[in-house]
């Protein structure tokens, strides 16, 4: 009986070294995909600060803040032009 309580640990033992490794493996795998997708935030990140920027630009350029109404006022068809503003 001895032997096959010896056996049967041996059996347990590899067995949880081999649910071990895969773990290992998929921790590996996920904390590189995590990586990856820490850079992909920070990417969009910067992305989303130069269209802030580029947005302030057109802003600035158009008339300031308060011309956000403006503009949507502009693209309704008031008929006077004869043009289809949408």
């Amino acid at each position: 009986m001895d032997l096959l309580g010896d056996i049967g640990n041996a059996d347990q033992l590899t067995s949880a070294r081999e649910e071990n490794k895969v773990l290992t493996d998929k921790c590996k795998e996920q904390s590189i995909r995590i990586h990856e997708l820490k850079m992909q935030v920070e990417e969009l990140k910067t992305k989303n600060l130069q269209l802030e920027a580029e947005l302030e630009i057109y802003r600035s350029e158009f008339g300031g803040a308060t011309s956000n109404q403006e503009s949507k006022e502009a693209l309704l068809d008031d008929g006077d032009d004869e043009a289809n503003d949408f």
